[in-house]
């Protein structure tokens, strides 16, 4: 014969984070669209364009490792987001051949103060395909170079990398650039423990 009994109720707490919800506690950083005025440097990049919803821009050379922009905003301050923060974007990849991950740099210097962060997988942990993939970058994952001042990030780039011998390919984008924290939500659920 089976019995089983209840042995104790158990808490869990799990941190998510709604990059699409309106209520999630977010700050919009760098709009990445037409409407948003910047101006938008090339790294290996020829032919930026910025449109409705993004910003397009095409690979400009083979025998570089990186594709992508830069732009200086006005002062931000993120200093609300340090420790537990997540960085959300989306980037639009037109060709996976050689491209092995996306950076994002952000400071008030990005050759001597700034904070990095490279992922190889998108906001589900799956892989980076083509079409649009949305990028998450949490606080813990990012390196810090220099002494950058979170509460006024001026300067802001996003690449992504691949292989030197990537042939040049037309049709990236860039969009929608926010840091959110996660929404932690508790679990209650039962152990139940089995014998004969």
């Amino acid at each position: 014969m089976l019995f089983r009994s209840v042995s104790q109720s158990r808490y869990l707490r799990v941190g998510i984070v709604i990059p699409d919800s309106p209520s999630y506690p977010h700050l919009d950083l760098v709009p990445l669209r037409a409407e948003d005025a910047l101006t938008y440097t090339g790294i290996n990049a020829e032919n930026i364009l910025p449109e409705k919803d993004a910003i397009r821009f095409d690979m400009e050379n083979t025998g570089v490792t990186s594709t992508g922009l830069s732009t200086i905003t006005q002062p931000i301050n993120i200093s609300n987001f340090a420790n537990d923060g997540v960085l959300i974007f989306e980037v639009e990849i037109p060709d996976m051949t050689g491209v092995t991950s996306v950076n994002i740099k952000f400071g008030s210097n990005l050759a001597t103060d700034y904070y990095s962060g490279t992922v190889t997988q998108d906001v589900n942990g799956n892989n980076l395909v083509v079409g649009v993939n949305t990028i998450k970058v949490a606080w813990n994952d990012l390196l810090v170079v220099g002494t950058p001042n979170l509460n006024t990030v001026t300067r802001w780039s996003i690449v992504v990398n691949h292989l030197s011998s990537k042939p040049v390919v037309e049709g990236f984008k860039l969009s929608d650039l926010r840091i959110a924290k996660p929404v932690y939500l508790t679990f209650k659920y039962k152990l139940y423990r089995d014998w004969e």
